[in-house]
This record gives C-alpha cells, structure tokens and sequence, in this order.
C-alpha cells in the first residue's frame, strides 16, 4: 500500500502513531490458557477470544509497520532534502544536528575564545601599567641612582627603553577578537534561520511510502 504526504502530516501522523503503537502492544494478547474441559478462556467463548487475539495481533502488526514505513521515509528525506540557512547548505540531517548539539560545541568555543581575550587583556593592563613603570624606575634608579641625580634625557630614553624591551605582547595569529565576532555572528544567523528553513521544506516536501 503506497501513500503520499507533506513531511509535516508525516511527523504529525509520527507522534499518534507512537502512541498507538505502544497501547496496540500492550493491549495485544495473543496467547492464554485454559482447562481441557472449560469452555471460555479469559472470560471469553474460545473462538470469540481467537478472533479478538489474531485482531489485535494483526492491528499491532499494521501498526508497527506503518510506523516503519514512515520513519524510514522520514530519515531518507532528511539525508537528502537541502536547505540554505544564512548562506549556507544543509541536509535536514546535518541542520537538525546542529540545532541539538552542533551549535553547542560552537558556543563553547565562543565562550571559551572570549574568556580567553578578556584574560590575555587583563593580564596586559595589568603588566603594561603601573606594575611596568615600577619595575623600570627601579632598573633606572639602580644604574643611575636617583632620579633627580641623573641626566634627565638619558634616565627617560632608558625609562622607555626598558618599558619597550619588558612590555608584554600579544602573540594572535588567529585574529581571535574577529574569529569570535564572526562565529557570534554565524551562530546568531543560523538560530534565527534554521526553524524557518525546516518548516518551509517540511510543509512543501512530499514522500513517499509503503508498507
């Protein structure tokens, strides 16, 4: 038996199939036992309880087999079906996980990257600032003596000397402040994109299945 429909009635036919299949199975009873004499089992005349059990059997069976059909159909659609989001082609697949658990991994190295920065710039003011001209007075004062004492000129450019050859830098061949804006901007574009982009393809995609 072939049926088509929109990916969208398809997910929505998923959940109550869920649902019915779990009640069909837990309703079905297929099997049961009896005296050799008595003429009911479970209550029931026997081939008034034969009808009912091959029933159930055959409707859980229907059941679970529609359900396969349409799951199946599902998961080929979702490795196929592309669509763009912010610029970029996705499989449903591959744009579901990232929904789940790929964007996650992205704002981990985001928050990661940006806890990184702030503490490589604290620890520049830091060593840049006050802590720098201290140390460097100290340099000059201990080859010139005090600073009234020496020759003004020769005491700055050593000052300054000191502070350029003791000042620490960055070293950043990523670019790290730019790669941090630009993932906060893909992150940003792809969330406020994905669902839509999903929806729209789910509702005017069509699969097929039998079962």
């Amino acid at each position: 038996m072939k049926e088509t429909m929109t990916v969208h009635q398809a997910l929505c036919e998923l959940k109550t199939l869920n649902k019915r299949v779990t009640k069909a199975i837990m309703e079905s009873n297929p099997i049961a036992t009896k005296e050799h004499a008595a003429q009911k089992v479970s209550a029931m005349e026997i081939d008034e309880f034969k009808r009912l059990a091959i029933g159930q059997h055959a409707s859980a069976l229907d059941l679970l087999r529609r359900q396969v059909a349409i799951k199946a159909a599902i998961n080929q659609y979702n490795a196929s079906k592309i669509v763009t989001v912010a610029g970029k082609d996705y499989s449903i697949a591959q744009a579901i996980w990232m929904m789940n658990f790929g964007v996650d991994e992205q704002k981990r190295l985001l928050n990661h990257y940006t806890e990184l920065l702030a503490n490589t710039e604290r620890q520049i003011e830091r060593a840049n600032g006050q802590e720098l001209n201290k140390r460097a007075e100290a340099a000059m004062n201990s080859l010139y003596g005090s600073k009234d004492k020496a020759n003004a000129d020769e005491y700055m450019a050593g000052l300054e000397s000191y502070k350029k050859a003791h000042a620490l830098e960055v070293i950043d061949p990523i670019k790290i402040r730019d790669f941090i804006q630009k993932l906060s901007d893909d992150i940003a574009a792809f969330e406020s994109g994905v669902d839509a982009a999903i929806q729209i393809a789910n509702a005017t995609t069509t699969i097929e299945f039998e079962y």
